[in-house]
C-alpha cells in the first residue's frame, strides 16, 4: 500500500504524536483555537522533594521499593505513595505517577481554576505509568491529563462525564496512548464524552495521543469500539448538553469503529444539545468503520485530516467520513482521504431537516478502493469519491479535487446538491453506473445546482428520468456536457471538458498546480467561504495548503491555489477584507507568501475602526464600534527584514440590519426562465433562491471568471 504525503505539508502530520511542539502549536484551518488544554506546561516539582512531602503534590509509584500509603498521604520520589487517591482535589492538585499497571476504576474529581489548573500526569512522554483498569473523570474543571499509557484490559478506559445536575468544563486529555483493548461487547470508546441528565460539559480537548488496537478491526461482525465519542447516546429528555469539543493532532489505527464518532442519539431535536465539535488534523488509517462518524449534532468542523486504508465490512462501508440523520451545519474542509470505499458518505438520514446543510470543501478524494464484487442500492457501488444517500437536507461541494476515483459526486434521493468550481481528473468511468456526477431524485434536479466544475476528458452526467423504472440502473439519463447544458441551460455554464489541469505530480499525489496550468485564475469565489465566515468569524479563503485565495486576479477550481515556489520576496496576498458590523465580535488574517516566515505586519497609512486592531502576527481583530468605510495600507517584514509592498485594503462596517427574504424564484429547468411568487421558505429558502437566480443569469466564465459569485 502506497502512503501518500502529498508534500512536506501533510508529510508532517505522519510524524509520531511525540515530536509535537505545544509552543508550535497553531489550530487547523477554520477551527478556533481552545483557551485551555494545549500550551499549558506542568509545574516544576517542589524544592522540597524528593525527601519532603508538599501538600497538594502527589506521587505515586506502585513499583517502588520504598511504595506505601501508611502514614504518607501525599508521597514523595523518596517515598511515593502505593495507590492513587480518589477523592476529590482542590486547586492547583498535581498528580505524578510512575510504574504500574494499575487496574482499578479510578474515579477522580478535581475542582480547580483557570489560575490554579490541576494536573494528573506521567513524568514525561518516554516515561509514562501503565494502565489497564478504568480512569473516570467526574464534574471536573481545568485539569489536565497527560504523559499516559492506558495498555491492556477490556472496554472503554477512559470517561469524561459528570453525575445527575452537575457540570464539568475545560478538561484535556493528552500526550497519551491508549491502545490493546479488547471488545467485551456492546458500545465502547477509547475516551467517552458523556454528560449525565440535566447536567452539561464543554471545553473538553482531546489533544496528540496514540490510539491503537480497540477491539478487531478485522471483524466480520459489528463491533462499535470507537476512538473518542463526544455523545448523548439514550439523554432523551434534552437536559443534558455537550459543546465546544476538540479532537485534535491524534492518530489512530486498528480501530473496530471510528476514530472519532460525534453522536447525539435519536430523539427530537437533539442536534441542537450537542453542538461545535472540531476534529482536525488527526491521521487515521486500517479501521474497520472508517476515519470519522458525524450523526445527530450541529457545528462540526473537520479540517485537515488524513484518512486512508479504511476496510468495508457489511453495512460498514469504510469511508474517509460517514454522516447520518441530518447533521446541521457540517463542515467537511481540507483533508486529504485516499485508499478507503468511499471519500465522504452519507446515508440513512431518513427524512432529515430542510434547512439542514452540509458542506465539502477543499478537500482531496484519491485513488480510492474498487471493490468489483461490492454493488449497493443505486449504483453506489464503493470508489465514489462522494456518494450522498437519503435526506432533504443541501449539500454544498466545492473547490474539491477528485482524482482516480471510480466515481464523482453521487446523490440519491431528496435533497439540493450543489457543486461549484471542482477538479474531476482521471475518474475510472468504469461501469454503466458510474460518472462525473450523478444526480438521481426528481426531488433533486430541480433545486441543485453546479457551476465552474473542470473535466480532464468528456463530462459524463447522469441527471434523473423519472421514466425509467427503479430496477433500471442508472435511474439517472446520461448527458455529455454539450447535451447537458442543451438542456438545462441554467446549469454549468463555466464548466469546462477535454482540460488537463496540469497537476505536479499527480501519480504522487502532489495535486498542485503547474505554473502554465489552464486553470489559473479561471475560477470565482464561491459563497460557501462568506456563509463560514458570517458564521464563526473566521476566514477559510485559503486553499489545501493553507495560502491565501486568491493568489491574482481570479481563483483556481480544485483544492490547490497556483503559488510561484521561487518567490523570495514578501508578498501581500490578502486583496479584500470581508464587512464588519456594528458592536459584533470581528477576526481576519492577512495573508502573505515568499520569504522567510514569521512575517512582522505593520499599518504605514490609514485607520481601522475604532475597536478593531492590527497586530504584528496580522490578525485584525476587536469589536467595531463605528460604522462606516475605512481604508489602510499595510506591508510585511519578513525574517531577514527584507519588506514588501505596500498595499491598500477596505473594511466596510454596517449597522444591524434587519433583512426580509425576497420574492421566491422558481426556475423552470427546460427553459431556464424564471417565475415570481410569493416568499414563504424563510432565510434558507431565499438563500437557495438566490443559487438560482444567479445561476440563470450567469454568462460564460470569460465574462465573468473575475467576479464573485454573490
Amino acid at each position: 500500500m502506497k502512503h501518500y504525503k502529498l508534500g512536506l505539508t501533510l508529510g508532517l502530520t505522519l510524524l509520531s504524536h511525540t515530536m509535537l511542539s505545544s509552543a508550535a502549536w497553531e489550530p487547523p484551518i477554520g477551527i478556533p483555537a481552545p483557551d485551555f488544554g494545549i500550551t499549558e506546561v506542568a509545574p516544576e516539582h517542589p524544592m522540597a522533594w524528593p525527601e519532603t512531602e508538599v501538600p497538594g503534590f502527589y506521587y505515586v509509584d506502585n513499583t517502588h521499593l520504598n511504595t506505601t500509603d501508611t502514614n504518607n498521604p501525599y508521597g514523595t520520589p523518596d517515598k511515593p505513595r502505593s495507590t492513587i487517591l480518589t477523592s476529590s482535589y482542590g486547586p492547583g492538585s498535581y498528580v505524578e505517577v510512575h510504574g504500574g499497571p494499575y487496574s482499578e476504576t479510578y474515579p477522580l474529581n478535581f475542582n480547580c481554576t483557570v489560575d490554579l489548573p490541576c494536573w494528573f500526569r506521567g513524568a514525561s512522554q518516554t516515561d509514562m505509568p501503565i494502565f489497564d483498569g478504568h480512569i473516570d473523570i467526574s464534574n471536573s474543571e481545568y485539569i489536565i491529563f497527560e504523559n499516559i499509557d492506558i495498555n491492556g484490559g477490556s472496554g472503554s478506559p477512559v470517561g469524561i462525564n459528570t453525575t445527575f445536575g452537575e457540570n464539568g468544563h475545560h478538561i484535556a486529555f493528552r500526550h497519551s496512548n491508549i491502545r490493546n483493548r479488547t471488545f467485551p461487547g456492546g458500545g465502547h470508546s477509547g475516551i467517552g464524552i458523556i454528560p449525565w441528565f440535566s447536567s452539561s460539559l464543554s471545553d473538553i480537548v482531546i489533544y496528540n495521543n496514540e490510539i491503537n488496537t480497540l477491539g478487531d478491526y478485522q471483524a466480520t461482525e459489528d463491533t462499535d469500539f470507537h476512538g473518542i465519542t463526544p455523545s448523548l447516546w439514550g439523554r432523551d429528555d434534552g437536559s443534558a448538553t455537550l459543546s465546544r469539543v476538540w479532537i485534535l493532532d491524534n492518530h489512530c489505527y486498528h480501530i473496530s469503529g471510528n476514530c472519532a464518532q460525534v453522536n447525539a442519539g435519536n430523539w427530537t431535536n437533539s442536534h441542537d444539545s450537542l453542538t461545535y465539535v472540531y476534529i482536525g488534523r488527526n491521521v487515521s488509517h486500517d479501521g474497520r468503520q472508517g476515519a470519522f462518524g458525524v450523526k445527530q449534532s450541529s457545528h462540526v468542523i473537520i479540517s485537515q485530516n488524513t484518512m486512508y486504508s479504511a476496510n468495508m465490512v457489511g453495512a460498514q462501508s469504510g469511508d474517509g467520513v460517514g454522516t447520518q440523520y441530518g447533521p446541521d451545519n457540517l463542515w467537511i474542509l481540507f483533508n486529504n482521504v485516499y485508499d478507503t470505499p468511499y471519500g465522504v458518505r452519507q446515508t440513512d438520514t431518513g427524512a432529515g431537516v430542510e434547512d439542514h446543510n452540509t458542506y465539502i470543501i477543499g478537500n482531496i478524494f484519491h485513488d480510492l478502493k474498487d471493490i468489483p464484487d461490492a454493488n449497493l442500492a443505486w449504483g453506489s457501488s464503493p470508489g465514489w469519491g462522494i456518494s450522498l444517500w437519503h435526506g432533504i437536507l443541501s449539500r454544498h461541494i466545492a473547490n474539491n479535487t477528485f482524482y482516480n476515483t471510480r466515481g464523482g459526486v453521487l446523490s440519491i434521493f431528496d435533497g439540493p446538491v450543489h457543486l461549484y468550481n471542482n477538479i474531476f481528473n482521471s475518474i475510472r468511468l468504469d461501469n454503466s453506473n458510474t460518472s462525473h456526477i450523478s444526480i438521481l431524485h426528481a426531488g433533486r434536479t430541480g433545486v441543485s445546482s453546479q457551476d465552474g466544475n473542470t473535466f480532464d476528458i468528456s463530462a459524463s452526467f447522469n441527471w434523473w428520468n423519472s421514466e425509467r423504472p427503479e430496477d433500471m440502473l442508472p435511474r439517472g439519463e446520461s448527458f455529455t456536457l454539450l447535451d447537458y447544458t442543451t438542456n438545462y441551460p441554467a446549469q454549468c455554464t463555466t464548466c469546462e471538458e477535454n482540460v488537463d489541469p496540469l497537476f505536479v505530480d499527480p501519480t504522487n499525489a502532489n495535486f498542485r498546480l503547474q505554473s502554465t496550468s489552464p486553470l489559473i485564475d479561471n475560477s470565482s469565489e464561491s459563497y460557501v467561504y462568506q456563509r463560514f465566515f458570517d458564521l464563526y468569524g473566521i476566514d477559510i479563503r485559503v486553499d489545501f495548503d493553507g495560502n491565501p485565495r486568491p493568489n491574482g486576479s481570479g481563483w483556481e477550481a480544485g483544492a490547490f491555489e497556483y503559488y510561484d515556489p521561487s518567490v523570495t520576496t514578501p508578498t501581500i496576498i490578502s486583496s479584500s477584507l470581508y464587512d464588519g458590523q456594528l458592536s459584533t465580535a470581528y477576526t481576519v488574517t492577512l495573508r502573505g507568501y515568499g520569504g522567510r516566515t514569521p512575517y512582522t505586519w505593520s499599518m504605514q497609512a490609514g485607520a481601522l475602526p475604532a475597536g478593531l486592531t492590527l497586530a504584528a502576527d496580522g490578525s485584525i481583530t476587536g469589536t467595531p464600534t463605528e460604522d462606516g468605510n475605512f481604508t489602510i495600507d499595510v506591508r510585511i517584514t519578513d525574517l531577514d527584514s527584507v519588506v514588501s509592498n505596500t498595499k491598500t485594503l477596505s473594511i466596510t462596517v454596517v449597522g444591524t440590519t434587519v433583512i426580509t427574504p425576497p420574492t421566491a424564484i422558481v426556475i423552470n429547468e427546460t427553459t431556464g426562465e424564471t417565475d415570481s411568487s410569493s416568499s414563504s421558505g424563510g432565510g434558507a429558502l431565499w438563500l437557495l433562491n438566490v443559487f438560482a437566480l444567479l445561476l440563470a443569469l450567469g454568462t460564460r466564465r470569460e465574462q465573468r471568471r473575475h467576479q464573485r459569485q454573490w
